[in-house]
């Protein structure tokens, strides 16, 4: 319809650039005329002005939105596309407003439609009353194929609301704004289906709510799983909540308690690990909540089912659905509650996919075979200042920067004039292992101390003191740097943006452990190869710096 009218009436399109919502505006003033007065064939540019007056006197909804049309529009339009628009018929009217307003909120990202598939494809045909507080405006609410009983709606966008109420009324969809930013929606309102999705493209939003909900007495509890525990004393009994939430938020310990609340009630049906979407900057998660006596929870992780394969973004909802129907192998599985329960309450599909792919020879948690666990020493920069030392000493400062392929790189250990007492518990036994908390790679480093020397760990790094006799701390290093053990390492990270370890959760880490005796054969045999290659790099480091003195220090001297 849009080529069409394109086509036989050009101006409006030619106008409309930046302003595709005021075109709407106006066509739908039209549209109002010619439903008000039926038997009007034509109207003079007064009688449009009066007329359009007299509607939005009487439907608060039209004065707002003829008060946004500028009048220098009007008059232009007016008299290059009113008789044009005009002479319409009302069906035609309908599908030109639905496809500018569909065309407009597509340019904007307003509507993903691989979202809108999947949810589609998750939610029951018959929607009954809906309640949408979604970033996302809802294709499938006026597609013509769902029923929908009435709707409750926020889109947290002034203009997109605006256009929605449009679209709610040439459908003739029942429907209400509630502003949820301001408002709170009294307890006895129910719903038979809820779509939430947080503003995250408008964290004066996100704040806004959060003021008003008092979130920060919750301390970190993340803001959406306050919200979406709001919104689930509106869901009807057998009714379905579908949510867009942070991947991060899904193995986060300060959630635990709305977690496990959710479990208690038995609501958690679904979770799939998204690709990225292009209107969000970080990876986003959606779960269907539904109670039920089932007590397990159906899991994909979706991120490889991507458009754009290399940068992971726009998800093929088609893959997604074909893997939740079962006909993509290994892309579906089911994680029980008592697992849920017994893993710290980390719901995130991908990690607990790799965990139950992992066939380990006598798996062991991590806490069973350890003397210790801890992160270093977050040292204040005034007591570092303090304690640094200017001469060498044999008290030495171990971070993260000082490790290297597997070494201590000992010549670039930093030195401490005294131990703080504040120290004394991140002082490192010989034989300790360290690795990095942050980041995607992991350093991993057995610490051998020479006997009169004392090394003290920063922050930077998570401390692991094994027990002897039932693991040998270089066979652990071995596996954690094995591509299995990188998996399992990341099977564990926390985080939406930066990744981390937490000392927690790395005690319930599963390690393949063998007899003691095979460990000591493996960890032999790696640190032969390690000292060779230590003895290469010696070499390496002797020609280097001769070939420095020669072709870089002596220069001159070649020219003799």
């Amino acid at each position: 319809m849009i080529e069409k009218v394109i086509k036989e009436n050009p101006y409006l399109f030619r106008e409309m650039q930046g302003e595709e919502n005021i075109v709407v505006f106006f066509i739908y003033d039209i549209y109002s005329l010619k439903k008000t007065y039926p038997d009007m064939a034509k109207f003079s540019f007064a009688q449009f002005l009066t007329r359009s007056s007299i509607i939005a006197n009487k439907d608060q909804f039209m004065k707002k939105l003829t008060d946004r049309i500028p009048q220098s529009f009007i008059n232009n339009a007016y008299e290059n596309s009113f008789n044009y628009i005009f002479k319409l018929d009302f069906d035609d009217l309908e599908t030109l407003l639905i496809e500018l307003i569909e065309d407009y909120l597509s340019n904007q990202k307003i509507i993903d439609i691989d979202v809108e598939k999947l949810n589609k494809y998750l939610l029951k045909e018959d929607l009954g009353r809906v309640l949408i507080s979604s970033l996302n405006i809802k294709k499938f609410l006026y597609d013509g194929t769902t029923n929908v009983s009435h709707v409750t709606y926020d889109f947290y966008d002034e203009n997109i609301n605006i256009l929605a109420e449009i679209i709610f009324r040439i459908k003739n969809i029942p429907h209400e704004y509630f502003n949820t930013t301001t408002r709170e929606m009294p307890s006895d309102v129910k719903f038979d289906t809820i779509l939430y999705f947080p503003p995250y493209k408008f964290p004066n939003i996100m704040n806004e709510i959060a003021r008003r909900e008092k979130l920060s007495q919750y301390g970190s509890v993340s803001f959406e799983y306050r919200m979406i525990g709001k919104h689930i004393q509106h869901l009807l009994p057998g009714g379905d909540m579908l949510v867009l939430v942070s991947t991060g938020i899904l193995n986060k310990t300060a959630d635990t308690y709305y977690k496990r609340r959710i479990l208690q009630r038995g609501m958690l049906k679904l979770i799939i690990e998204l690709p990225r979407l292009q209107i969000i900057p970080f990876p986003l998660s959606m779960a269907l909540l539904k109670e039920t006596d089932e007590k397990d929870v159906i899991i994909s992780d979706a991120r490889k089912f991507a458009q754009n394969i290399r940068r992971g973004i726009n998800f093929d909802s088609e893959k997604i659905i074909r893997a939740l129907s079962g006909q993509i192998e290994g892309a579906v599985a089911l994680m029980s509650y008592e697992y849920i329960e017994n893993h710290d309450y980390d719901i995130t599909p991908h990690r607990f996919m790799e965990s139950i792919q992992t066939n380990f020879i006598n798996p062991t948690p991590l806490k069973d075979v350890t003397e210790a666990i801890f992160r270093g020493f977050q040292i204040p920069s005034d007591l570092l200042d303090e304690c640094l030392s200017i001469e060498k000493t044999r008290i030495k400062l171990l971070t993260l920067s000082d490790i290297e392929d597997g070494f201590v790189i000992k010549e670039s250990l930093q030195s401490l004039k005294i131990v703080d007492k504040r120290m004394n518990h991140y002082t490192l036994k010989d034989g300790d292992l360290v690795i990095s908390c942050k980041g995607k790679a992991f350093k991993t480093a057995v610490i051998n101390i020479p006997y009169n020397e004392t090394y003290v760990s920063t922050g930077s790094l998570i401390v692991i003191r094994v027990n002897n006799e039932v693991l040998d701390p270089t066979y652990l290093k071995i596996f954690l740097d094995s591509t299995t053990g990188i998996e399992a390492l990341r099977s564990i990270q926390t985080g939406a943006s930066i990744l981390s370890l937490n000392p927690t959760k790395l005690q319930n880490l599963l390690i393949p452990l063998p007899t003691l005796s095979r460990q000591t054969t493996i960890s032999s045999s790696y640190k032969f190869k390690l000292q060779n290659i230590q003895e290469v790099k010696d070499v390496e480091k002797k020609m280097r710096e001769g070939f420095e003195k020669k072709f870089k220090e002596n220069f001159l001297s070649l020219l003799v």
